[in-house]
């Protein structure tokens, strides 16, 4: 048998659109391993000052072969903050994968269900058929001992057929259905299902701050504030440092010649602020205005899905009482 609990491990388990969330926040958890990092260093090899009239590398004195070593260096703060802005990227991949979780299991729930309410349909269904037709046998003889008019027994027929033409569309339905629980669930989805409905939870309070969309939303919102503080470092200069050591070849005659040291610095020069830096960070703050909307929105938007199904769940509990 097919129970709720079972579904909902299984999809849990192999739903393919639920391990790709959970692949996005392994690879947000990597990212956040290495963003507040150096760059790598570089390697730099070559030849300086060699002569084009013979190039000879012994000929002149400032011809060397050199190796040596760059490394650069981001302005301010910004390898702290990278760091800071992959974690908030790790924490919304997290909710997110939450939020999907949360969004499969309502949609096998949503499945089950109306499997198992079409199941029940065609079982009253079929317990009426049976009904009907002893009904229409029993209209049928008295028809023919002329104690019932024509009419009778046409809407005694009518009525059979009606449910006749009814038990196909359902089980269409119900073999719709469980195609739609075989995406989450595989071929477990076509095992039958438990005669007893399983106890439902009861309504629980609602807490917006902890749901996973919010939580998103509010990690969305820090990394966007995140990039604007990166954005700001940019009026601080990077550098780059450089570190060369130069080989030269002995004379023509065999004189040694002292090899060379280079060490050289480069600085980033943000002297055109308002036409780079200025607007970089306004185009950042910009994000992150909009994002601190969007997560307003999320708040309102749940608040009212949540007091509207309150009402929804508070009037079907009323008619449920009434017909039990």
């Amino acid at each position: 048998e097919l129970t709720l609990d079972t579904a909902e491990r299984l999809a849990v388990a192999t739903a393919p659109w639920l391990k790709h969330h959970r692949a996005a926040a392994e690879a947000a958890a990597e990212r956040a391993g290495y963003e507040g990092r150096l760059p790598d260093p570089q390697l730099t090899v070559g030849a300086i000052n060699v002569p084009t009239d013979s190039w000879r590398l012994d000929a002149e004195d400032m011809t060397m072969l050199m190796v040596g070593v760059r490394q650069s260096f981001p302005p301010g703060n910004t390898l702290k903050l990278r760091e800071q802005r992959a974690r908030e990227e790790h924490a919304r991949e997290v909710a997110r994968n939450d939020l999907e979780q949360r969004n499969l299991l309502r949609q096998v729930r949503l499945n089950w269900l109306e499997i198992y309410y079409q199941e029940e349909a065609l079982r009253q269904i079929a317990e009426t058929r049976r009904l009907q037709q002893k009904q229409l046998e029993a209209t049928e003889g008295r028809f023919r001992a002329a104690q019932e008019p024509p009419q009778a027994v046409f809407k005694a027929r009518a009525l059979l057929a009606r449910l006749n033409e009814r038990a196909p569309m359902i089980e269409a339905q119900r073999a719709r259905v469980r195609a739609q629980l075989g995406h989450w669930i595989g071929e477990a989805a076509y095992d039958p299902l438990p005669v007893a409905l399983p106890a439902l939870p009861p309504f629980d309070e609602f807490e917006l701050g902890h749901h996973p969309e919010i939580q998103a939303a509010l990690a969305m919102q820090s990394g966007a504030q995140i990039e604007t503080d990166i954005a700001r470092q940019e009026y601080n200069p990077g550098w780059m440092l450089d570190l060369g050591y130069g080989f030269r070849r002995p004379m023509p005659d065999g004189t040694e010649r002292a090899n060379m040291l280079t060490a050289t610095v480069t600085l980033d020069l943000p002297l055109f602020r308002g036409t780079r830096q200025d607007r970089r960070v306004a185009e950042k703050q910009a994000f992150a205005d909009g994002a601190l909307h969007e997560t307003e929105d999320k708040r309102r938007e749940l608040d009212m899905l949540y007091r509207g199904l309150r009402a929804e769940h508070a009037a079907l509990t009323t008619r449920a009482q009434v017909f039990a």
